[in-house]
């Protein structure tokens, strides 16, 4: 048992979601890791997998649809998940971040808006045109561009310059920035859909 999850004064919840997640590691992800990783595949399944125990919507407040636990409890899932693979734990926690700053500094109306997709990551409903039509695009260049160069890249540590710029075409250095200044104008919600699929 990791020293975290040996915390003392844990409430039934926090163990609870502890022994979920530990059992889901255990049977869904140590089996797969390895495999996963030397193939350089996105763990899918794996995700699917967490979206469905509500993980990405684990420090959202319930009020946007989350389950409103505390950081603590993020540290320990986080802990267990990474003992099952590091990479699976980095997807979580880019998700966090976006998530925290729209609870911490967001307006009431963003709040509104956004936690509650964000809440029940990457279902597409009610997401615009323009959106599905640049996470497609961004699916298709991760798919052709990153997948089949990432290990290479990663062992010779090579700064991935032909990933860049193929980023650059694709505007998502703009992303979040107004159209009048040469962005895509698009939401924190797109941007948090898009890194959810490069990462």
């Amino acid at each position: 048992m990791s020293r975290l999850a040996q915390t003392e004064g844990l409430t039934d919840v926090q163990q609870e979601i502890v022994k979920t997640v530990r059992e889901f590691v255990d049977k869904e992800i140590l089996p797969v890791a390895t495999e996963l990783e030397h193939g350089d595949e996105y763990p899918q399944a794996i995700v699917d997998g967490m979206k469905e125990m509500g993980l990405f919507g684990l420090m959202i407040p319930e009020e946007y649809g989350g389950l409103g636990e505390s950081l603590l409890t993020y540290a320990l899932v986080v802990e267990e998940l990474s003992r099952g693979w590091m990479s699976v734990s980095g997807i979580i926690n880019t998700h966090f971040i976006v998530a925290y700053l729209l609870k911490q500094h967001g307006t009431e109306e963003q709040k509104q808006h956004y936690l509650p997709r964000m809440a029940r990551l990457a279902q597409t409903d009610g997401l615009t045109d323009v959106q599905k039509e640049i996470l497609s695009a961004v699916k298709t260049f991760v798919d052709k561009e990153i997948i089949p160069y990432a290990t290479e890249l990663e062992h010779k540590d090579e700064f991935p310059e032909a990933i860049v710029e193929g980023m650059k075409e694709m505007g998502l250095f703009g992303l979040m920035i107004d159209e009048e200044y040469g962005g895509l104008g698009e939401s924190l919600l797109t941007y948090a859909l898009v890194v959810e699929q490069i990462a």
